[in-house]
């Protein structure tokens, strides 16, 4: 009760009074000792005429006081126009019980009491009165409104941690969960909310900052930027972690910021926001510590209560449960993507090893192992280099490359092994190379990270190893920073195992398949060489022989061949030309009649000629056409001939050039290498000797031909000087004699002529040929024709006294050097 208890003489005096009430002792005893407060109002004056004792006691007025009151001055002034309207109401109903209800009344001490008022119409001494019970219900109200604002509380409390766990549950993604929960912890819990999480390296990671004062930002981002070093060190958070006891405290000392501050400038913000209240609770699931949620009240702008701390720990239990979930949710879901991502690789694996088991070079070997590594693990670009050595000097060499720009791949198609980079070092090494912190790697390795393309934040490097030996490397580059899981790293290692096992094979292969080519390509030589050796053998026909040997070389050993002999005048004679497509010969052909080679110029032939060392083109350019060509005209036949490589060796016999043997590669794209140079040559030193051994044939023949020639000569001149020596020695008979043994032993006709007696002219004097009917032709046509000295070849002999000899008798040359009635012979 806040009304003060009056004293023993006013009670007496109460008692003394009751004969105001008109001495009926029963009304007096209800009156007086009721304990419930009660008094007379005069109804016309107001004033109160009478009062009991509970109300002296609860009011705390003197009887005499309380008599000198109206029923008005125990209202608070807000109160009185409700009365005095009540007051008329009544008036117009003066006998009625009037329930008046719940009125504020107001005590000698200035408290308010709340009252349930109930009036009863009453005469006092001769004047209408209203008696009047006030049940005082100050406590009962005030009972009502604290039960009824914990109610309230109670309900906003469960309000807030149904809407607290309906954001929990509406994902299971950490970050955006948690700044839902700090939003809705403002301003309810405070005007800043923190939460961090430990982690499984007992970091401490600051996940969400939140607060309520736009002009914070500032402060919010250090807050960001510094979360507590550790559990072991440290009060407030780190504190409650290392605890796992919560931290309520009305009284931020500066010792306490100071414990908190990472360095002077989270000091400095910590001292910026003006902390009045701070609750810091631990986040705790399963007997494990999970981290801590801290909700403080800035710049005074009230104080965190006991419920606060109650509710702040409810919603940290509920924080806790979901933080919990979501982290077996997570574990859950790297387990299953590991799982699946164990299937894939498993699966990527068998068909790498199916791919590895087709892949026959190591350039597609290569491109299995980088297209598979750039899709399992999500890299940006991949190679494979290879182990080289050139010179003496070790290198790696790219033998595939997805992903990096293209001027990158040229500029580093080759590079030497000393240098500072990752697929240098694992190489030299054997050990995997892992760059997963640029802040480290470029430190380390200057020159990649001065090297656009190749410059990305994350990059290993893997060493090819077969039994010990490393025979490259393997390397990715990630667009975006990572760290490599175990998992991740055991998929890489096998890779790069199944891709060193294929390699080799693809060596095996390759040495196999090349020294199986060369056992062919060396069979087919030597079975080429002995067919041209008994094409050689066969003959001493050189133009058979050897327009049959170009039909055996075209395609063998080449597209094109030609064969020319060098001629006494130092001209070169084209033999024979042959072509894998025979009606494609006429372009040579017209090129050598058009353009027939300056054996006294700067050119490929005059070269081998003059020097007797065979010339070989590995790769005919149009650079070197058009330097070889004359003319316009010239370049375009040559160009027609579409040559790729060019083999011109010398046919060379007794330290003699005796012509050159022309090989070219064309539609075949084919180009010559060594081993072919090395055939051409064998093969021109066998035709060389074929050529030499017939032309020394031929010279013998030629010399048996004249030695039996002049033999027979001889005979000729011996039979002659018989007959003639038998012959008649008439002039007629020996002429006659001599005709006729001059065309059986020179030529097929004969007419001998002497000069006449006055030397004008020549008339015949004998006329034979073995025809009879030629031989009489000739007589009707010659016998009587005298022939003037100075007229047609009979003169022109006669002057010069030289004979005149046609060996290839071309009848319109002969029509104007002999008389008109010799042209029927012609």
């Amino acid at each position: 009760m806040s009304s003060l208890p009056a004293s023993n003489r006013d009670l007496q005096a109460g008692r003394a009074g009751s004969h105001l009430l008109g001495g009926d002792a029963p009304l007096l005893f209800m009156f007086e000792a009721n304990p419930i407060p009660m008094w007379v109002f005069d109804v016309a004056t107001l004033r109160i005429v009478a009062v009991n004792a509970a109300a002296l006691l609860r009011y705390g007025y003197s009887r005499d006081e309380f008599l000198s009151l109206t029923i008005l001055e125990l209202r608070p002034a807000e109160d009185i126009p409700a009365i005095q309207a009540k007051l008329a109401q009544l008036a117009s109903d003066p006998a009625g019980i009037d329930q008046a209800g719940l009125w504020r009344h107001r005590s000698k001490g200035g408290a308010i009491l709340e009252v349930e008022v109930f009036t009863y119409p009453y005469i006092f001494q001769g004047r209408p009165a209203r008696m009047s019970l006030n049940l005082d219900v100050t406590d009962r109200r005030q009972a009502e409104r604290e039960a009824r604002v914990a109610v309230e509380e109670a309900h906003a409390r469960l309000s807030f941690l149904l809407d607290a766990s309906e954001r929990l549950s509406a994902t299971v993604q950490l970050e955006p969960m948690l700044d839902a929960v700090a939003a809705l912890a403002l301003p309810t819990l405070g005007t800043w909310c923190l939460i961090d999480l430990l982690q499984d390296d007992g970091a401490i990671r600051r996940i969400t900052v939140a607060h309520l004062d736009p002009r914070d930002a500032p402060v919010a981002d250090i807050f960001r930027r510094f979360p507590p070093r550790s559990v072991d060190a440290g009060t407030g958070t780190a504190q409650v972690m290392r605890t796992g006891t919560a931290l309520f405290t009305t009284d931020i000392s500066e010792e306490m910021l100071r414990g908190m501050a990472r360095n002077e400038e989270h000091l400095a913000a910590l001292r910026a926001v003006g902390l009045t209240s701070l609750i810091i609770v631990p986040l705790t699931a399963r007997g494990q510590m999970l981290g801590a949620m801290t909700l403080g009240v800035a710049r005074g702008a009230r104080r965190h209560t006991t419920a606060d701390a109650a509710l702040a720990e409810e919603l940290a239990h509920r924080v806790s449960i979901a933080v919990d979930n979501a982290a077996l949710y997570d574990d859950e879901q790297r387990s299953r993507r590991a799982a699946e991502q164990a299937a894939e690789r498993t699966i990527r694996l068998q068909r790498v090893t199916a791919a590895f088991a087709g892949a026959l070079t190591a350039e597609r070997v290569a491109d299995v192992v980088v297209e598979n590594g750039l899709a399992a693990l999500g890299a940006r670009a991949g190679t494979v280099v290879l182990l080289v050595e050139r010179d003496g000097v070790s290198g790696l060499e790219v033998a595939s490359a997805v992903g990096y720009p293209d001027e990158v791949v040229r500029s580093w198609r080759r590079f030497a092994l000393d240098l500072q980079m990752p697929l240098c070092v694992a190489v030299r090494s054997g050990k995997p190379v892992w760059l997963e912190d640029p802040a480290e790697w470029m430190v380390e390795f200057p020159l990649m990270a001065s090297s656009p393309g190749i410059d990305d934040p994350t990059v290993i490097a893997i060493p090819l190893v077969i039994d010990g030996r490393p025979v490259g490397a393997f390397g990715l580059s990630f667009a975006t920073a990572r760290r490599f899981e175990r998992e991740d790293r055991d998929f890489i290692l096998d890779l790069a195992r199944q891709c060193a096992q294929a390699l080799e094979r693809a060596r095996l292969y390759s040495a196999e398949r090349t020294a199986r080519h060369a056992a062919e390509a060396a069979r087919r030589r030597l079975t080429f060489l002995a067919d041209a050796s008994e094409l050689l053998a066969h003959t001493l026909d050189l133009s058979e022989t050897l327009t049959r040997l170009a039909r055996l070389a075209v395609p063998s050993i080449a597209d094109w061949c030609a064969v020319d002999l060098l001629e006494s005048d130092r001209t070169l004679r084209q033999l024979t030309v042959a072509h894998t497509e025979p009606e494609s010969e006429h372009i040579a052909q017209e090129v050598r009649l058009r353009y027939p080679p300056d054996l006294n110029g700067e050119n490929g032939l005059a070269r081998v000629v003059a020097t007797g060392q065979p010339l070989v083109v590995a790769e005919m350019t149009d650079e070197l056409l058009q330097a070889a060509a004359r003319d316009e005209n010239h370049l375009a036949l040559l160009r027609q001939l579409a040559l790729r490589s060019v083999i011109i060796v010398p046919l060379a016999a007794r330290d003699r050039v005796l012509g050159v043997l022309i090989l070219a590669m064309a539609e075949s794209g084919r180009l010559f290498e060594a081993e072919d140079l090395a055939l051409v040559s064998d093969l021109a030193r066998r035709v060389s000797t074929a050529v030499d051994n017939a032309r020394l044939y031929a010279e013998a023949r030629q010399s048996e031909r004249q030695i039996r020639a002049d033999a027979e000569r001889l005979a000729d001149m011996a039979e002659s000087s018989r007959l003639f020596a038998e012959a008649s020695l008439e002039l007629e008979g020996l002429l006659a004699t001599i005709a006729e043994r001059i065309s059986s032993v020179v030529g097929d006709g004969c007419v001998i002529r002497l000069l006449t007696e006055d030397g004008a002219g020549f008339i015949p004097a004998a006329i034979h040929h073995p025809r009879e009917p030629v031989r009489a032709a000739m007589a009707t046509i010659l016998g009587g024709a005298i022939a003037a000295t100075g007229d047609g070849i009979i003169g022109r002999v006669a002057r010069s006294g030289e004979p005149v000899l046609f060996n290839s008798a071309d009848p319109a040359e002969l029509r104007d050097l002999l008389r008109p009635s010799v042209h029927p012979f012609l």
